[in-house]
């Protein structure tokens, strides 16, 4: 038996397997993506925060971030190490959760929950009310 993989630019794929005679292809859907490629598409629609002193809450205006289609999760990139922790609530109801504090270390991804729809409200308080805070979310 001899199988030989073929892979395209265009992150297509097809595995042929040749057994007495017989030729079996499969090909991933036409839209899928690799892991990589998909947490790219996440980072690079990122953006920046910045929290100053006085403040134990991001968005620091009252308001609330929104998860996108770009990201199945919510990342935080800490330009200094911080300890936080990520509250949300469903568009589908105003029930709120927030998972313990965890430190983000300093220019480091950190998932801080996953498998958001999309549109869930979320924001994060933050532990250092004391101390600018600055990164970047993904979600």
């Amino acid at each position: 038996m001899t199988a030989i993989l073929f892979k395209t630019a265009t992150l297509f794929a097809a595995t042929a397997t040749l057994a007495a005679g017989t030729v079996l292809l499969t090909a991933p859907t036409a839209g899928a993506r690799t892991t990589a490629a998909a947490s790219n598409a996440c980072y690079d629609g990122a953006w920046t925060y910045r929290k100053g002193a006085g403040y134990g809450v991001l968005p620091i205006n009252g308001g609330v971030y929104r998860t996108t289609s770009r990201c199945a999760d919510i990342n935080i990139k800490a330009d200094q190490a911080t300890s936080l922790e990520l509250c949300y609530s469903n568009p589908s109801d105003t029930r709120t959760t927030c998972k313990d504090y965890v430190t983000a270390k300093a220019g480091q991804w950190k998932v801080m929950g996953t498998n958001f729809k999309d549109g869930t409200r979320f924001w994060f308080n933050v532990a250092a009310i004391d101390t600018l805070k600055t990164g970047s979310i993904a979600a």
